[in-house]
C-alpha cells in the first residue's frame, strides 16, 4: 500500500499512509502513526563487512535539501471519532479532515504549536482530537516505527 501511496506516475494516486482499526461492533478509529518525510535525493550504499555483517550507508547528494519533518497524524475522539488532523510542527502546519465530511478536501491551518492545534479544531470546528501520542513523539518519546519504507529515485539506487 506504501508503495502505491507513493507512487507519482498516475495523477490520481498518492497523499499519506494512515492505519486505521475497528470491528463489526467498533467503528474504525485512526492510529496515530507518526511518519518522517526524509530528503528525496538520497543515495544509499550498502557495505558488507567480514563476518557477515552488513550496513547501509546513506548520504544527501551534493547541493540536496537536507529538511526533514515530522508529519503527526492526531484522531479525532469522542463524538468526532472520525476526525483527523496532520500536523508539522516544522513547518507549522497543519491539515484537518472533520469528522462529520472525512472525504471532503482538508482544512489547511496555519498553528505554532499542536496547543493551538487543538484549541482552533475544537473552537472553531467542533472536532475533538486526541493528541496523546503526538505530545510524546514532541517530548523526545519517539516510537519504535514499525515499518521502513523506502522508494529509490530514479539514478539513485541502492548499490
Amino acid at each position: 500500500m506504501t508503495g502505491l501511496i507513493a507512487w507519482e506516475d498516475v495523477e490520481t494516486v498518492g497523499g499519506y499512509l494512515v492505519r486505521v482499526s475497528g470491528r463489526n461492533d467498533k467503528p474504525f478509529r485512526f492510529m496515530p502513526d507518526t511518519a518522517v518525510m526524509m530528503p528525496d535525493d538520497i543515495h544509499a550504499t550498502i557495505v558488507q563487512k567480514p563476518g557477515g555483517q552488513t550496513t547501509l550507508k546513506a548520504s544527501l547528494a551534493e547541493g540536496a535539501d537536507p529538511t526533514r519533518h515530522v508529519r503527526l497524524p492526531i484522531p479525532g475522539t469522542g463524538s468526532t471519532y472520525s476526525a483527523l488532523a496532520h500536523y508539522i510542527p516544522e513547518a507549522n502546519t497543519a491539515w484537518l479532515h472533520t469528522h462529520e465530511r472525512p472525504g471532503d478536501p482538508a482544512k489547511a491551518l496555519t498553528v505554532h504549536s499542536l496547543s493551538e492545534l487543538i484549541e482552533i479544531a475544537e473552537s472553531t470546528y467542533g472536532q475533538h482530537l486526541d493528541p496523546t501520542v503526538a505530545q510524546r513523539v514532541l517530548q523526545g518519546n519517539h516510537p519504535t516505527p514499525s515499518m521502513l519504507y523506502m522508494r529509490p529515485y530514479p539514478g539513485n539506487e541502492a548499490t
